[in-house]
Order: C-alpha cells, then sequence, then structure tokens
C-alpha cells in the first residue's frame, strides 16, 4: 500500500501496486484499470487524491481518474491531444496533488504536469514548458513530493531542494528554487524526500537523517520566503534499530489535530514525536 485516502462516505481507498483497493469497514474490493487502450502499468499506484465523487492517481503509467459512484475507471476530462496530453497519460508519476482552486499537479522523475478541468468543456493542460520562468535545466531534478502552503504556494521536494511555484494570472509561475545550506553539514541533506506544512503553518521536510522546520515569511510582494527554525536530526531509541534506520527513509509525515504530535511513517519504522521540542536551537529528535 503505497496510499491512503478517505471519500465523503468513509470508505477507505488504497493504492497499490496492484491495483485500487475499496475498504468498507468488512472487506476489500480491487479495481483493476481493464482499458486496453492504456497502459497496464497504470495500476500500479503511486498516490491517489479525492475530489467529490472522483478519485485522482499517480500511477507508473500516467495519471488516472476513477468514478466512486459508477465503480469505474473513467477518461481524463480533456480535448487537448498534444505532447501534454500523451506525457499525462503514459509517462510515470510519483504523486498527485490536488490544490484549493481544485488544480490537479502532478509530478514524475523530471516533469510537472497541471490539469485545470474548472471548465469541463476546454480543460487545460499545463506542462512544464509552459510555466514561466522555469529554469531549463529544471528537468534534470528528480521529483519526490508536492503540498501547497497556507498562501497558494505550491513547493515541490526534489533530489537537489525545494521549488516554490505560485499561480498568477492564469498561469503558471516558478518563484525561486530553495537550497538547504547550513554551516558545516554536508549537501546532500539537498536531497529531500517529501514536504509537509504543520498546523502552525510551518514547513517541514526530511530525508532518511533529519527533518526540518521552516517558518512561512510573506515578503512586500507577497511571494514566501523561509527561515529556518529548527533542525532535528533523527535517531531510533534502540541500538539494535539503528542499523535498520540508516536504511531507512521517511516517506511521509501527519500531524495530531489534538496534541500536535508527530508521526512520521518510513520502510520499516513507524515513528512518534512530540510536539515540544525546542524551535530555536537544531536537536536530537529520538524516535520510539
Amino acid at each position: 500500500v503505497l496510499s491512503i485516502a478517505q471519500d465523503s462516505i468513509g470508505f477507505i481507498w488504497l493504492g497499490t501496486l496492484n491495483g485500487l483497493n475499496r475498504y468498507d469497514g468488512y472487506g476489500f474490493n480491487v479495481f483493476l484499470n481493464s482499458d486496453s487502450t492504456r497502459p497496464a502499468t497504470q495500476n500500479r499506484i503511486k498516490k491517489i487524491a479525492i475530489s467529490g465523487e472522483k478519485i485522482w492517481m499517480a500511477t507508473d503509467g500516467g495519471i488516472s481518474q476513477f468514478d466512486i459512484r459508477k465503480e469505474r475507471f473513467i477518461p481524463l476530462p480533456t480535448t487537448d491531444r498534444g505532447a501534454n496530453y500523451h506525457d499525462l497519460n503514459t509517462k510515470p508519476f510519483r504523486k498527485i496533488l490536488i490544490d484549493s482552486d481544485n488544480l490537479k499537479w502532478a509530478i514524475g522523475n523530471n516533469r510537472i504536469m497541471v490539469l485545470d478541468d474548472r471548465n469541463a468543456s476546454k480543460p487545460i493542460i499545463t506542462g512544464s514548458k509552459e510555466i514561466k520562468n522555469l529554469p531549463q535545466n529544471i528537468g534534470d531534478l528528480v521529483f519526490n513530493d508536492i503540498i501547497e502552503d497556507v498562501y497558494k504556494n505550491i513547493w515541490i521536494a526534489t533530489g537537489n531542494g525545494l521549488l516554490q511555484l505560485q499561480k498568477k494570472d492564469g498561469g503558471i509561475e516558478f518563484v525561486g528554487h530553495f537550497y538547504n545550506y547550513v554551516k558545516g553539514k554536508p549537501g546532500w541533506k539537498n536531497y529531500i524526500e517529501n514536504v509537509f506544512i504543520n498546523k502552525d503553518g510551518m514547513l517541514i521536510y526530511s530525508n532518511s537523517e533529519y527533518v526540518l522546520f521552516h517558518k512561512l515569511i510573506l515578503d512586500k510582494n507577497k511571494r514566501t520566503a523561509i527561515e529556518l527554525k529548527s533542525e532535528v536530526r533523527m535517531e531510533p531509541t534502540s541500538f539494535q534499530d539503528r542499523k535498520r534506520f540508516e536504511f531507512s527513509y521517511i516517506s511521509s509525515i501527519i500531524q495530531s489535530k489534538e496534541k500536535g504530535d508527530y508521526w512520521f511513517f518510513s520502510n520499516g519504522f513507524i515513528h512518534h514525536a512530540k510536539s515540544d521540542f525546542d524551535f530555536k536551537r537544531p536537536d536530537v529528535l529520538y524516535l520510539s
């Protein structure tokens, strides 16, 4: 299971490497995309997101859509049959995000795609080449995760820092590329596995050993800058787990709504950390 979401009825949906699964409290139903015109790899689902009665999926064979009420896979809502449409339907994608304006963002190894289907009669696909001011060498990056902050900025975690994008004048604009330069620390910390916004609006991202907390600051041009608040080195509590943890990576982060505690999920570990550690200085977060 690589992704999980709950619909408005209460059903639990699971994205797996062998189709879309639904759990109704009693058992599982498995749904496979059997459309012969679509790649079989569309059943290898990396991330799911729910919008109304539709489930959007990032798969190894493109972006796929499932109608919850009709219980069937449906074509993407677009009349565009150009290169962007081909990529959206065939190329591998790792994550999908439905933002606060109901735009669908999909990221793959070296591509960004945005589907605007708010006008059902004329959907628009924006690819990396149409994003304003995006550096030409951006295709050399690996894109790992994507999230929207409280100011509607889009942040993309990459193999070399964070990208910031904004929606502006009906289009998409590249704003900045943020690197993590911390004195005396190795550059590999710029490899970011995932990115998360906590309940205080603080940007959190991580790799295999560090979790970094940044405060979002809105400047006079209404663009967001980030200020390092705390750098937390992750250590397992058990010496026995230390070896396994060296080969572990954080795949996702969630925060408890009640206490504000953090839960970190990785391959083989579920880590819990209280929210009351000191943000004013680097610290060691011992994971239980």
